[in-house]
Order: structure tokens, then sequence, then C-alpha cells
């Protein structure tokens, strides 16, 4: 099975921001990613516009443009999404170096704040999970000795194998599942557990595909759904069916190319609750009070206000 971006071919540069090639390289390099995840991007991001910053060029000059274009760099990420919000924000305050390095700064602290949310749980034996998420690796490996792992191989793109393959070099007793066998496994599972690619600010969970109905049939089976992200990935501003859900090109096998979503959307009455660097917060009919509350503290704490 190919996949790439649907349309191919060469990314362009992104216009208005040709003086600033610290963000600019950024941004291409984030346009061509395929496999590391939404803190790498913002991090990437933040780094462009530091670089930018030390080479005596003035990002705040070309403010608009320069947000603009980290944010398209990939649409449906919140986490470039709140990069470009850091970056307005600051740059009306005339305090982008030092938004930009606590940025960089809260970024790696959120993981390891996450991790150790995440080993005040007792979350049972058999954990399932789709894809491959950062903060669910991390997550897990807060659990190391307490529980049993199923991948669901989440194709395109097989990003579960790649889950799987770091856990079980870390000891865990892993398998991969075939997607569409991924919802047995829910018969004899405590928990499913899942990141984020994007949080919309009224809860719903954009993340890769299959994610909708794992957690469908997990309600059905009644287990119970965890969602694992840091407060980047909420977004600032789009709502439940407002983020642009990324197409690949795919390859399919004896029968040719078709163009497929590869993010779904898991609307917050599916998810019983959220683990973030705060701790464990319920969801449900509680997420949208908690997502916004969540994006607030951290802004707040970016731009320490």
């Amino acid at each position: 099975m190919h996949y790439e971006t649907a349309g191919g071919g060469e990314v362009p540069v992104s216009p208005g921001i040709e003086g600033l090639p610290g963000i600019r390289e950024a941004v291409d390099e984030i346009r061509r990613e395929r496999v590391r995840g939404a803190a790498w991007a913002a991090y990437r991001a933040a780094v462009g516009v530091l670089d930018d910053l030390e080479a005596g060029r003035d990002p705040c000059a070309l403010a608009g443009a320069a947000a603009n274009a980290i944010e398209a760099a990939n649409p449906s990420m919140a986490s470039l999404a709140n990069v470009a919000h850091i970056l307005r924000l600051a740059c009306e305050r005339g305090i982008l170096d030092s938004a930009m390095r606590r940025l960089v700064d809260v970024l790696s602290r959120y993981r390891q704040e996450l991790i150790e949310a995440a080993r005040s749980l007792s979350v049972g034996v058999l954990v399932v999970t789709v894809s491959y998420s950062s903060s669910v690796e991390a997550a897990l490996r807060a659990w190391r000795g307490e529980v049993e792992v199923v991948v669901a191989q989440s194709l395109p793109g097989g990003e579960g194998v790649e889950l799987a393959r770091l856990l079980r070099s870390a000891g865990f007793p892993v398998r991969v599942a075939p997607d569409m066998a991924t919802h047995l496994y829910l018969e004899n599972a405590s928990l499913l557990a899942f990141g984020a690619d994007t949080v919309t600010r009224d809860g719903c969970i954009v993340n890769k595909v299959g994610t909708r109905l794992l957690a469908e049939a997990a309600r059905s089976r009644g287990v119970k759904t965890l969602v694992v992200f840091e407060p980047y990935k909420v977004h600032p501003r789009l709502r439940c069916g407002e983020v642009p859900v990324e197409r690949w090109t795919v390859r399919i096998e004896g029968w040719g190319d078709e163009v497929v979503p590869v993010f779904d959307e898991t609307p917050p009455s599916l998810v019983t609750a959220a683990l973030t660097p705060g701790g464990l917060v319920e969801w449900g009919s509680k997420a949208e009070s908690e997502a916004s509350r969540i994006h607030r503290e951290f802004v707040k704490r970016v731009l320490e206000e």
C-alpha cells in the first residue's frame, strides 16, 4: 500500500514569509512530515520563529503572514494553530522571544507532567489503543508491568505497528490487531485509550481514522474510553465539525488509487475521561467547559499573564 498527501507534488513556498527563512524552513519540513506528530510540529514551528529572531529578523513585522503559514502547514493540527495563536498574542504584547522560549520549555515539561499524572491511575489489565500517539505511549510506559496492550494496525500508514515495536522493545506484552478485528479485543479490555491530533473547543476528538468506531464499540461493551493529550492539542477556535479532515491518496493493491480521509471525529459523548498533565478530568457532558479551561491555562502559562 502506498500513500501520499492528496494532490502530491512540490510544496509551495508560503507567501509573505520569504524574508523569514527560519519559519519557512520549519513550515516546509512540517508539511512533508508523515510520522512525527503534534508535539514535534509545535516544537519545530517555535524553533523556526526563534531561529529568525536569533538571526536578527523580526517575525512580528510579518506576524499575520507568519502565523497563517504556520497554521496552514497542517490545518487539522491544533498544536500549530496554537503556535500561531501565541505568535499573534506575543507580537501584540512585544514578548515574542520570551513567549517562544517559554513555549518550547512548556512543551517539554508537559510530557513529564503527563507521565506523573498517569502514574496515579489504575487502568486494569488489557488496554486497547489505535495508531501511534506519543502521549498514549508516555501513559502506557507509566503503567508498565500492570497492563497488556493491543494496538490497531491503523491503515493507511500503519502507525500502530511503530507503537507496538516501541512497546515490545520496552518489555510490554503487546500485539498488533488488523483494524477490522480490533473491536473484538474490547470484549476483554479494561480500557480503550487514544490520543488526539486536535481537541475542539467543545470537546470533539480528532484522531486517526478508526478511533470513532472503536469508541462506539467500547461504549456498546461498557468499556471506559480515555483520551490522552497535552493542552496545546485544544484548538483555539474550531468546534466540532469544523476541523479540516486530512486526506491521503492510497494505492489499493488490485484496484488503484483512492483519496481517503485519514482522521475522524469522536464526539465527547463517547469519551469517558481525559488524561492531561493536570490530571484526570471527566469528559462527556463536561467536555466543553474542561476544554476551554485547559486551553485558557495553557495560554496563560506560556504568556505568563
